[in-house]
């Protein structure tokens, strides 16, 4: 379903003059609410979910989106969310990405989470379903990295993705208008060449750039995003081009990953991939 139309994203932007002053027990009405536009059969969800809304103009002094998620139980106990939601955000200028985990902050002394920690839940506690919408402050989240400009922020949960909210950000009361940028649209998925291969095929239309900057981005359970930029020249690569990601540095370690692709404006995957030793 494409964003705007989808019923919660709509939900949660009808709310955007209320971001800065909402109160704990506004933010627990509005869980109860986004329970009632959530698709559901016989009155339960059918799905995990994650959204985020934001204003088009944020500033220094207005920081504020909005993140919806839904989890069940087996969900919560499979993949933790603590340590394994995380704010994506681009500069769609520079093409620079950056991540936070709006939940987990080893600097509060935090003891982090495992994921399947515990003996699984049992029947009913798998199918509790958690509604949860959290206001996020930028300037808190992404204060070294945020300047004058256009960005593109998405949320990850593992192999769940919300979409990906636009907007400008000024450290003046106003936002100044910013020159749009039009990225081609895309595909990509796994090619078997190599371990980690994929194969993006460019659909380049109305684009007004020349030098595409994308952002490989590889989750793993439990640990910090992987994030590995590259540049294609579009004046060259017209339809398809083959990257092969290096997986010998100390990052990245054996095991299941899932990989998205960072275009621009919006974040294509997951597709799933292994590593081996």
């Amino acid at each position: 379903m494409d964003s705007t139309s989808n019923p919660v994203i709509s939900f949660l932007s009808q709310n955007e003059e209320r971001y800065k002053s909402m109160t704990d027990r506004d933010i627990s009405d509005l869980e109860l609410e986004m329970m009632d536009v959530v698709e559901t059969e016989d009155g339960i969800p059918t799905s995990n979910g994650a959204w985020l809304a934001c204003p088009e103009y944020i500033t220094e002094n207005q920081p504020m989106l909005l993140m919806g998620l839904l989890y069940s139980g087996i969900r919560a106990w499979k993949v933790d969310p603590i340590p394994n939601i995380f704010l994506i955000l681009r500069n769609l200028e520079s093409g620079e990405a950056w991540y936070n985990t709006p939940f987990y902050s080893p600097r509060r002394r935090q003891i982090k989470p495992r994921s399947e920690s515990g003996d699984k839940p049992d029947a009913l506690n798998s199918g509790i379903w958690y509604p949860d919408i959290s206001k996020i402050d930028l300037n808190e989240q992404f204060s070294v990295s945020l300047s004058n400009g256009n960005y593109a922020i998405t949320g990850l949960y593992f192999d769940l993705k919300s979409n990906s909210a636009s907007f400008t950000y000024s450290k003046d009361k106003e936002c100044p208008k910013q020159k749009n940028i039009f990225f081609p649209k895309f595909t990509f998925s796994k090619n078997d060449s190599k371990e980690l291969s994929i194969k993006i095929n460019i659909e380049t239309g109305k684009s007004n750039i020349s030098i595409w900057r994308i952002n490989v981005i590889a989750l793993k359970v439990d640990e910090d995003p992987i994030i590995v930029p590259f540049e294609i020249d579009l004046s060259t690569e017209k339809e398809g081009v083959i990257i092969d990601i290096p997986t010998d540095n100390e990052n990245w370690g054996e095991g299941k990953y899932v990989v998205y692709l960072d275009g621009g404006k919006e974040i294509k995957g997951p597709i799933e991939v292994q590593v081996n030793p």
